[in-house]
């Protein structure tokens, strides 16, 4: 870090240990925030596959093996994100790394034993929340995962002041409307390429 970055005012710190449920919960909202395509085209065939088995009067096995993969197909799409969670985890070996975050008027950094970046808001391309984490995508595969302030004033102040740098507004990824044209609209304006 230079001697500029150090002698800035840092305006937000945050520390973040992963567990496994934040790998998961990473993994999943970047899968749903990224993926909508592939697995809107899974769903369908699925849904298709279940369809012909229902109402087609091929064969009864063949019918019931529509159905059964159909069933597989349409709601497999969530493993997804979970076998690449466990791909990470594997990687770690349960030595999962404690982040450090500093929010500076222009960057911010992310510091660990293993390394230590200084990013641009403007690298950021898509922030979204749940009930639980804020992500800061930096591409369609990386993102910064902070757990959420539990002071409410102190979260409302970190979202606006990412707003403010990024000039995107925060996507809260929900189960239901995952496809609805709101959704989709949102994502589409509050995404940098």
């Amino acid at each position: 870090m230079d001697k500029d970055k150090r002698m800035a005012k840092a305006l937000f710190k945050k520390k973040f240990k992963h567990t496994r449920e934040s790998v998961i919960a990473l993994n999943q909202v970047q899968y749903l925030s990224f993926n909508k395509k592939a697995i809107l085209l899974q769903i369908s065939i699925g849904a298709i596959m279940i369809l012909l088995g229902v109402f087609t009067t091929i064969n009864i096995v063949v019918n019931v093996l529509l159905i059964v993969f159909g069933c597989a197909l349409a709601l497999g799409w969530r493993e997804i994100p979970k076998m690449n969670a466990e791909k990470t985890l594997d990687y770690f070996k349960g030595n999962l790394p404690e982040t450090s975050f500093t929010f500076f008027e222009d960057s911010f950094t992310t510091k660990s034993d293993e390394f230590e970046k200084t990013t641009p808001y403007s690298d950021i391309i898509r922030i979204v929340n749940d009930t639980k984490y804020d992500y800061l995508f930096i591409s369609k595969e990386s993102a910064f995962i902070l757990l959420k302030n539990k002071e409410i004033d102190e979260e409302k102040k970190f979202r606006s002041f990412i707003y403010e740098k990024t000039q995107l507004n925060w996507i809260e990824i929900k189960a239901f409307g995952l496809f609805s044209i709101p959704n989709l609209i949102k994502e589409k304006k509050n995404t940098k390429n």
